[in-house]
């Protein structure tokens, strides 16, 4: 159950990303823009779309682990102290 809602939320910012032309905020990094000119072993429409499934999976691993340190102070249990 847990997997298919960090599904839905990688899937939700990838389609916000390919809505929005994420892909080129990682212009903004340095030496993005002469690497992504340089490679020629991915054809630059590919290369748009790896950067964005980079992006919504760090998108997606930070509002998951958001998530989890936001919720009741109870269900968030780091060891289990029950004993069988």
């Amino acid at each position: 159950m847990r997997l298919l809602i960090i599904a839905e939320k990688f899937t939700f910012l990838f389609l916000l990303m390919i809505l929005f032309n994420a892909y080129e905020f990682a212009y903004f990094l340095p030496g993005m823009e002469t690497f992504s000119k340089t490679q020629n072993y991915i054809e630059p429409y590919r290369f748009n779309i790896i950067l964005m499934t980079v992006g919504a999976v760090i998108f997606a691993f930070f509002a998951v682990a958001c998530d989890k340190l936001l919720r009741k102070k109870g269900e968030f249990n780091l060891i289990n102290f029950t004993y069988n």
